[in-house]
């Protein structure tokens, strides 16, 4: 991580006397790491304007960065569809992220913390750049938010279990803001993050804002219909969900479930041509091997992704064949570990 930083730091020196945008991904990762690092540049008397982006914006962002007089795109906590990537070349563009993507970035300034081992958010690395490199304080707070979202808090001096499982419905506004309300609420939530000096405070703003308020209705009404479709097998520690297209803000629900259980969960997306799976795990067991392995048994089944969150998605209708195989390969390990424990 040090190496990394180092690296890091060494390419924001380089942005002294450039103009600059900052593109970051509109989750609470993206928009934290856009706030620390608003703060970083203001350090660097840097000249920058900075928006939120996600797929089906780029093409409306490009327009207006042509607008724009500026040296240099930083891209945050995103990876960019192909077909952005030759506007983002023409910008000479830095890409900040904790993960390895395709292959087709590499044409890009890529620099990812995955290489330096470490994939933690994002923001949690800047946090210590800025603290550590630039004597920047009083920003733990936003990291520790954005950590709490990425599940990798764990990996964090920030990570205490029983305060963990207890933040979890008081950091849900940050969550709600910025998937239940597109660009505009990410937006909102960096503004208010670059504003506010504490967790209480950015709160306590987010939850005056009308966007929010509006949101945290849909969100209720919701949540009670998807936790009413839990199945659950006990014995396993596995609760199984299914959800309908009309719930857009997939994410939102995905996270606040399974970050809600100590066990594994799974959660079905019907979207009527194809099924899409999410696998979430708080135990010692490797979601990746499975999903992989399901998915070389199986054509019409493709998935992949991390050790405790995979995602997958199923063409046909052999739902059955596919959950009863991933409960027999999960089984053989849990039970395998639960002798060894």
């Amino acid at each position: 991580m040090q190496t990394f930083m180092k690296l890091l730091y060494q390419k924001l020196e380089e942005l002294k006397g450039k103009k600059v945008i900052l593109l970051y991904h509109f989750d609470v990762d993206g928009c934290s790491s856009a706030s620390i690092l608003h703060r970083i540049f203001k350090k660097l008397n840097l000249l920058h304007k900075s928006m939120p982006i996600t797929r089906g914006y780029e093409k409306s962002i490009a327009s207006k960065i042509k607008q724009e007089d500026i040296d240099k795109i930083i891209l945050v906590d995103y990876v960019p569809h192909k077909d952005f990537v030759p506007f983002l070349k023409e910008y000479n563009t830095l890409i900040i992220d904790h993960h390895r993507h395709e292959n087709f970035l590499e044409v890009l300034d890529y620099l990812t913390s995955e290489d330096y081992g470490s994939n933690i958010a994002i923001s949690y690395t800047l946090f210590k750049l800025a603290k550590d490199y630039y004597n920047i304080s009083n920003i733990e707070w936003i990291a520790k938010v954005s950590s709490f979202w990425e599940k990798c808090i764990e990996f964090t001096e920030f990570y205490e279990e029983d305060i963990y499982l207890k933040k979890i419905d008081e950091y849900l506004p940050f969550n709600i803001l910025t998937n239940f309300t597109a660009l505009k609420g990410s937006k909102l939530l960096t503004n208010i993050l670059d504003e506010s000096s504490s967790i209480e405070e950015a709160l306590e703003k987010i939850e005056r804002t009308h966007d929010y308020q509006k949101a945290f209705l849909t969100f209720k009404e919701e949540i009670k219909i998807i936790e009413a479709s839990k199945k659950s097998i006990p014995e396993l520690k596995i609760d199984t969900y299914s959800l309908k297209t009309k719930f857009k803000h997939i994410r939102v629900y995905v996270d606040y479930i399974s970050f809600k259980s100590k066990g594994t969960t799974i959660f079905i997306l019907d979207e009527k041509i194809d099924l899409k799976f999410s696998f979430r795990t708080f135990l010692d067991i490797d979601l990746e091997k499975i999903v992989k392995k399901i998915a070389s048994e199986n054509p019409n089944f493709s998935g992949g992704g991390h050790k405790t969150a995979c995602g997958g998605i199923l063409k046909g209708n052999n739902l059955n064949s596919i959950l009863n195989r991933f409960v027999e390969l999960y089984s053989e390990i849990y039970f395998k570990k639960s002798k060894i424990e």
